[in-house]
């Protein structure tokens, strides 16, 4: 599902006119193409058990990237022809190949999203793995497969010394802690462009989005030890007025732990850069928080950030930009 999901969403986003994934099968073993696509309309990706013939990309370029863990982007007859590594935890598991006849079918921002979308279906593939193979350790495989580096540690350190302000015991700060350290798990079933939109999104695609909560508790609901992170981030999103999402659950019908989380990964997205803005000065942060306490966000919940974050201050947050302007809602902010 993953596979066909990244398809999809390549074609759909970039667009291309073929898009193929190619994985690893084992050490010392040709990659094999596993599934063909076009954007929507063109036919849903096809799985394949090929071994590359009549394949678009030169299965030489497929190993080179494989090997080198770097993109290749090449013009020629008309056609561009991007090859990017599909990798987790910097350990490529695959290749995205994406073919088209547009002037700026390789450009520097196509070439981007390449990437984010390949380094979102490495990420997907890791998490389903590791979801499937779940055992006695379920949480302890899950967790490091589905955290994504320095902002997921940001958003679960922050999340867990807001919720001791409140109370939280060490049981309910443990789940909490796991909850924050896959709580981007259900954008597996996101396409990146989504996410990477600097827009206002459409109704469509603010529907698709707010899926996201579910796919993720659908996920982490059979894995022994994160049925309570389950919980949690099925209302990470909801709003403390009433109008979030999935179940519109509003003050403190929203799990305390929700709450806390939802304003950690506030706090954390307007003060770290996002390919479409630079970050927000923390005293600017700050002021947007309270700008939305007691609509988007739980009023004590901000209160007990803000003590958080003027009493022992994040290192992460303190070198945060020095943007003057106001932050725009919208521009960003998540909820």
């Amino acid at each position: 599902a993953v596979v066909e999901l990244g398809v999809l969403h390549v074609a759909d986003a970039l667009p291309a006119a073929t898009v193929e994934i190619w994985r690893r099968r084992a050490p010392g073993m040709p990659p094999v193409l596993v599934a063909r696509g076009q954007p929507p309309g063109g036919g849903r990706p096809e799985p394949s058990e090929a071994d590359g013939d009549g394949a678009t990309p030169d299965p030489a370029q497929v190993q080179e990237v494989l090997r080198s863990n770097r993109p290749i982007a090449s013009n020629s007859a008309g056609a561009g022809q991007m090859l990017v590594p599909i990798s987790h935890a910097g350990q490529p598991s695959g290749v995205l190949c994406t073919s088209s006849t547009q002037p700026d079918a390789t450009s520097l921002e196509r070439r981007r999203l390449a990437l984010a979308m390949a380094g979102q279906i490495g990420w997907g593939l890791a998490a389903v793995e590791a979801l499937r193979e779940a055992g006695p350790v379920a949480a302890r495989r899950v967790v490091p497969a589905a955290a994504r580096g320095a902002a997921t540690e940001h958003v679960a350190d922050l999340a867990v010394s807001v919720g001791r302000r409140l109370g939280l015991s060490d049981t309910e700060s443990t789940t909490l802690r796991r909850a924050a350290e896959v709580h981007d798990l259900g954008l597996i079933g996101v396409p990146a462009g989504l996410l990477l939109r600097p827009a206002r999104l459409s109704r469509e695609e603010a529907r698709i989005l707010h899926e996201h909560p579910l796919i993720a508790e659908r996920l982490l609901r059979a894995v022994p030890g994160l049925r309570d992170a389950a919980r949690v981030l099925r209302h990470v999103h909801e709003r403390y007025d009433g109008t979030g999402y999935p179940d519109r659950l509003a003050g403190e019908r929203i799990p305390l732990a929700s709450r806390i989380l939802h304003a950690a990964i506030t706090f954390e997205a307007m003060v770290s850069p996002r390919p479409y803005r630079d970050p927000v000065a923390v005293d600017l942060a700050r002021a947007e928080l309270r700008r939305v306490a007691g609509a988007q966000l739980d009023p004590d919940v901000v209160v007990a950030l803000e003590d958080v974050l003027e009493s022992a201050p994040p290192a992460w947050a303190r070198g945060a930009g020095d943007r003057k302007q106001p932050f725009r809602s919208g521009s960003g902010l998540p909820g």
